[in-house]
C-alpha cells in the first residue's frame, strides 16, 4: 500500500506542475479514472507475477513425475535378483 501512495504523491506533483505550465490552472484528475489505473496495474502486475509462476512449477512438476519414473525403471530388480540366483 505505501508503494501506491508514495508514487501517487510523485505523480501528482509531476502532473500539477505540467498543468499550470501547459494550462495555466489546477490539474483535475478523477478519481474513478485514477482507481482504473491503479487496478490496472494492479491486475499487470498480479498476472505478470502469478502466470510465469504458475508455467513453471507446472514445468518442474511434469519434470519431477519424467525423473520418478526414470528412476523406478532405474532401480527395479531384476527377476534373477530378485529371488537371489544370479547367472
Amino acid at each position: 500500500m505505501a508503494p501506491i501512495i508514495a508514487f501517487t504523491a510523485i505523480a501528482l506533483a509531476v502532473l500539477t506542475a505540467f498543468a499550470n505550465g501547459m494550462t495555466g490552472g489546477p490539474r483535475h484528475v478523477p478519481p474513478g479514472a485514477h482507481l482504473a489505473v491503479l487496478a490496472f496495474g494492479g491486475a499487470l502486475a498480479l498476472a505478470a507475477t502469478a502466470l510465469p509462476a504458475r508455467l513453471v512449477m507446472a514445468a518442474r512438476l511434469a519434470m519431477a513425475a519424467r525423473l520418478v519414473m526414470a528412476a523406478r525403471l532405474v532401480m527395479a530388480a531384476r527377476p534373477a535378483e530378485a529371488i537371489g540366483v544370479r547367472e
